[in-house]
This record gives C-alpha cells, sequence and structure tokens, in this order.
C-alpha cells in the first residue's frame, strides 16, 4: 500500500509492508498530530485515523501514539515557560555572575523528553537563574508555610479527636444508664407482684396474704361441706344433686390446697425481690452520692443520681466506672454493679473504704487484694483489676476490687426456692444429679485453693453464686496463706455461724479440713433444705458446748425424708465424715472429689437405665 503524507513542504512515501517498526511508529506520530491539529479532539482523531487506514494498526499502538503528541506538547509548553522565565531574570539580574554565563544552546530536537517530576523542574529553574541565598529563602519560606498547615490541621485533628471521644464516652454512659434503667423497673415489676406473696402477720399465724385469702376459702369451702353432709343425711329425695355439690366442693378444695403449697415457693422469690428493691431504694447510694454515679470521683461534685435522658455534665478526667445499684454489703466493704467504660461491660466493683475501719481489717483487704489477683480457676469468680483511690492529703483511702459479675442468683437463694416447691420423685432424682454437679465445681475450687496453700475459711451458701452453668466460690475477705497441712492460730475472727467448724469457733484454729467441714454444712442443707439443724450447733460452739454434729446428721436422715433431692448411702455417709467434729477423721477434698464423681456416674447411668 502507497500512502502519500505530508507534515511539511516534503513528501514522504512509505510501504507498510515492508516498512520497519520504526518508521512505522514516525509515521504514526506525525499522521496522529496532524489529525489532533486539525480535528482538535482526540476522539475524533483516533476515529478519523482508524477510517483512513482500516486494519493497519491496533488500538493500543493509536493509543501509544497519541499519548507520546500528548507529552510532547506539555514537554513543549514547559520549555517555553522556562524560557520565558529566564528572559525575565537575565533583564532584572544584568550583572548576576549565573545569568552572564554563556547561555546553554536550545535543543534543536523537536520532541524533548518530558520532565519527570514538574516540582524538581520548577527547583532546577530556580537554581539556575537565582542566587543561592534567593534559593534558601524560598525554600525556607516554603518550609515554614508547611510547617504551620501542618500545626493547624494537627491541632483541628486532636480538637476533632477530643469532640469524638467526648461524645463516644457520653453515648456508651447513657447506654449503660438506659440499660439500668430498665433493669430498675423491672425489679420494680417484680416487687409490686410479689407484694401478695410477702408474710405479714394475720391473726396469730405469720403468712402471706395470698395463703391468708386462699386458707379462708379452704375453711369457707369446708363449712360448706360439713352443712351440705348433713343436708344429705336429713334430706332424702334431693340426695343425689347434693352429693354433686358435695363433690364440686371436694375438688375445689384440693385445688385451693394445691395452690397453697405453690404459693409457699413464691414467698421465697418475693423475698428475693424485696432484698432487691430495698437495695435499690434504701441502700442505693455511696458515701453521699446517690446512685448511679460516677467513680471514682475526686473534685467533682455530682447532687443527683445520672439519668439517661437528662444532659450529662461529664467530670474532666472521665471516670472509668458508673456504680449503677448496691449488690450485698459486708463487714469490710461493699458490692456494686458497675459499668465499665472503656470494656463496655458491667461488671461488680467490691469497694473497701479506709474511713472508720481498723488497721487489722485494712490489713485484711490488702491480703485478700494480694492473693486474689493470683487466683485464676473457672470456679472462682475472676478478678479483672485492683486499684487504690487517694484522697485530696494523697492518702490511700480506698481499694476497689473489679471482678467478673455473677448476678443470676446465689446458691442460697436456689435452695430457698426448691425447698418450698412440690416435687414429684423423678424431680428429685433430676435435683440429685443437678446439686452432684454443684458440690463437684465448688470441691474442685476448694482444692484449686488447698493445692495454692490457702484456705478459704469462709464458705457458705450466699458466697457461692451461678453465672450461667457454672457455680463459683466468691469472698477471699477471710482468705489464709497456710505454711503447712498443720493448724494455725485465727488472728482476726470472721465467721457465718452455721458453717464455722467447731476448731474455729471454739479454739480459734484453722487448716484446710475447716474448708471441707464448712462445704459439709453446704451439701447437707442443699439436700435437706434445713439450716436450723446447724445453726443450733454453731449457738453451742460459740457457748463452748462441743456437740457432735455427725450424730445429727445421721438422727435427722434417719427421722426425717428430704424434699429438694433423692440421697442415697453414699451421699448421708460422705457429709456425715465432712462434719466430724475431729478434724482428722475428716476426708480431704481429693477424697471427697473422688466420692462425688462416683455418685454422679451412677447417678447419670441410672437415669438413663430409666
Amino acid at each position: 500500500v502507497n500512502i502519500t503524507s505530508s507534515q511539511s513542504s516534503s513528501t514522504q512515501i512509505i510501504d507498510l509492508t515492508t516498512a520497519s517498526t520504526r518508521a512505522k511508529k514516525q509515521f504514526m506520530f506525525r499522521e496522529v498530530n496532524k489529525l489532533i491539529q486539525e480535528y482538535n479532539d482526540i476522539n475524533v482523531a483516533k476515529q478519523q485515523f482508524q477510517q483512513k487506514y482500516p486494519n493497519q494498526f491496533s488500538n493500543e499502538q493509536i493509543d501509544a501514539e497519541i499519548k507520546k503528541v500528548q507529552i510532547t506538547k506539555s514537554a513543549l509548553k514547559t520549555l517555553s515557560i522556562d524560557r520565558s522565565y529566564s528572559a525575565q531574570q537575565s533583564q532584572l539580574q544584568p550583572n548576576n555572575q549565573l545569568t552572564s554565563k554563556k547561555a546553554q544552546p536550545v535543543c534543536s530536537t523537536p520532541i524533548p523528553k518530558p520532565p519527570k517530576n514538574p516540582i524538581t523542574n520548577y527547583i532546577k529553574v530556580i537554581r539556575s537563574d537565582a542566587s543561592y541565598l534567593d534559593q534558601i529563602n524560598i525554600l525556607k519560606q516554603q518550609v515554614s508555610e508547611y510547617k504551620e498547615k501542618s500545626i493547624n490541621l494537627e491541632q483541628q485533628l486532636k480538637e476533632n479527636m477530643q469532640e469524638q471521644s467526648l461524645q463516644l464516652y457520653v453515648n456508651k454512659v447513657k447506654l449503660a444508664l438506659r440499660i439500668h434503667e430498665a433493669e430498675v423497673q423491672s425489679i420494680e415489676q417484680l416487687y409490686k407482684e410479689s407484694k401478695l406473696d410477702e408474710r405479714m402477720r394475720y391473726g396469730q399465724e405469720t403468712t402471706t396474704l395470698r395463703e391468708h385469702l386462699l386458707v379462708e376459702q379452704i375453711n369457707k369451702l369446708s363449712n360448706e361441706i360439713i352443712q351440705l353432709d348433713k343436708q344429705i343425711q336429713e334430706v332424702q329425695y334431693s340426695k343425689y344433686t347434693l352429693i354433686l355439690q358435695y363433690n364440686n366442693l371436694i375438688q375445689q378444695r384440693a385445688q385451693l390446697i394445691i395452690q397453697t403449697e405453690q404459693i409457699s415457693s413464691n414467698t421465697e422469690i418475693a423475698a428475693m425481690n424485696r432484698r432487691q428493691f430495698q437495695n435499690l431504694k434504701e441502700k442505693n447510694t455511696f458515701k453521699n452520692y446517690s446512685l448511679p454515679t460516677f467513680y471514682p470521683l475526686h473534685c467533682f461534685s455530682q447532687t443527683k443520681p445520672l439519668y439517661s435522658q437528662q444532659t450529662l455534665v461529664t467530670p474532666p478526667n472521665k471516670p472509668t466506672y458508673i456504680l449503677m445499684r448496691l449488690l450485698g454489703e459486708g463487714g469490710f466493704s461493699k458490692v456494686f454493679k458497675a459499668f465499665n467504660t472503656k470494656s463496655c461491660e458491667f461488671i461488680a466493683l467490691k469497694i473497701s473504704t479506709f474511713e472508720g475501719s481498723s488497721e487489722s481489717k485494712w490489713k485484711l483487704i490488702q491480703r485478700e487484694a494480694a492473693i486474689y489477683q493470683k487466683l485464676k480457676h473457672q470456679n472462682i469468680v475472676k478478678l479483672y483489676s485492683q486499684f487504690e483511690v487517694k484522697n485530696e492529703m494523697d492518702q490511700i483511702s480506698e481499694i476497689a476490687l473489679e471482678m467478673e459479675l455473677c448476678d443470676d442468683q446465689s446458691l442460697f437463694d436456689f435452695i430457698c426456692i426448691q425447698s418450698h416447691r412440690i416435687m414429684s420423685a423423678k424431680e428429685r432424682e433430676i435435683n440429685e444429679k443437678i446439686l452432684c454437679g454443684i458440690f463437684l465445681q465448688i470441691s474442685d475450687a476448694i482444692k484449686y485453693l488447698h493445692d495454692q496453700q490457702l484456705t478459704h475459711n469462709d464458705i457458705s451458701l450466699n458466697n457461692i453464686l451461678q453465672k450461667g452453668s457454672l457455680w463459683k466460690l466468691s469472698d477471699f475477705s477471710l482468705v489464709k496463706q497456710m505454711t503447712s497441712d498443720q493448724q494455725q492460730k485465727v488472728t482476726t475472727l470472721g465467721l457465718t455461724r452455721p458453717f464455722a467448724p467447731p476448731e474455729k469457733v471454739i479454739d480459734k484454729l484453722f487448716s484446710p479440713a475447716s474448708d471441707v467441714y464448712s462445704l459439709g454444712v453446704v451439701m447437707f442443707v442443699c439436700v435437706s433444705g434445713q439450716l436450723a439443724v446447724f445453726d443450733d450447733i454453731g449457738k453451742k460452739f460459740q457457748s463452748k458446748i462441743k456437740e457432735s454434729p455427725q450424730e445429727k446428721v445421721k438422727e435427722f436422715f434417719n427421722s426425717q425424708p428430704t424434699t429438694i433431692c433423692t440421697v442415697g448411702e453414699e451421699l448421708k455417709l460422705l457429709i456425715g465424715q465432712m462434719v466430724d467434729i475431729e478434724q482428722k477423721k475428716r476426708p480431704n477434698i481429693s477424697q471427697v472429689i473422688q466420692v462425688l464423681e462416683k455418685m454422679l456416674k451412677k447417678t447419670v447411668k441410672r437415669m438413663r437405665k430409666e
């Protein structure tokens, strides 16, 4: 194919079938440049080129030549700007040594290479046409401008981050408060519903209002039954009608009796709801602050409790915790349900204050904090962190322990509810399996303590808490470090009377066997539902009267049936051995675990067969 193309007055004839690649590219460059100058539009020029030379060049080749044309044009434009700038500088500084040098010849090549970076090109222009001092001043000015801009941007960024951080903190606090307010409404509603189940004095009996009303109905029906019975004997012609009425009244009375028995279990639930309501309304304070409130507080005064709908005034230091409500209190400290704004979790915060406490109590608090942080076991309430709070005089006034929240229920509440239920033999057998599992979990926690040369020294129903399917040992206020397996002297006497072993109450001694005794009392109360037996024993111990708890346990199991679960001979024997008055005759915690594991396997196997 013979193609004629003219860039200037000369004419070139190229045979594309035999032409070299370089010749083809030069030809394409000239033709594309010509079409772009003619139509002043790249797309139109490309279309015209494809129509003029169909099937001769690929789209990629055409696009590559179009890019070359564009780069060449931009390079020529930059070169012309540099030349005009040099001319202006030569007029302004005719005596400058840099401009007096012989000018560099202009490149005669029609397609010079474009600069790789416009900024470096600009700096080169300055270096070629200005003095070194001018160059330095210009660059310094640019640096100062960029520095000022960067400082302004950093300041704006910090302000935005502070605003966002504060807003995020406020949102977390308000969300936690809304959850707390919903929980408060639930507690109030449960309390209103359970008011009928509160025990009060009606005449000479202490009972609930609901039970009182049902008993009145039962008595009324009983009187009607007696009257109908007399009428049946006196009036023969309406005998069958009266018999039907008589049978209906007997059925109604039986149903009311069942309802009365069911209400007795609701009484314990009502007592739990009442305790929560009283803690919420009467004791829900920390020092002089009504809850919810921030914690810790130093120089921030809060007159009213926090509320999600109000405008939240946050302290300048943004406290980590919000105390929501009181969960419980003891001789040394108070435990609050709190919200951690950093982890966004509800936790239990145990706060022990130094004000009004003796030095011995303060040492116990410090010892608990030091020992507790080393304990890690699935059946021991977790300790997340601990910290000290200082007062205005820079003195330690409080020690706070951030712990795992286990607010499902305590073992005491669980047993109180179960002991008032009417259960079939099958349900009591299921309870035997459940209780064996609970005993094993707590025994495993006690074994972990004994392996660490520690004794809990205050095992009771209230110190065993539920979280989901796990039961956890809590309250290590009286934990003791053992130097050996022998008995040691109690320096500070703190105890829960029914669960305290005789050696601690009478002789003020303790050992790992003391924990075994307390666990034995817990197991007895769980299977029997009777706490009064060991409460009487504890009173005699306090009066220095030694009475055999083992004989009392045998006497109870032989004379009275257990209502909560079925109790096999192995469990009866184990509990009796654990509460032996002599420490040496009690099994150690490892032996207790072995017996409980065997019992649990037998119970599960028997239930599967049935």
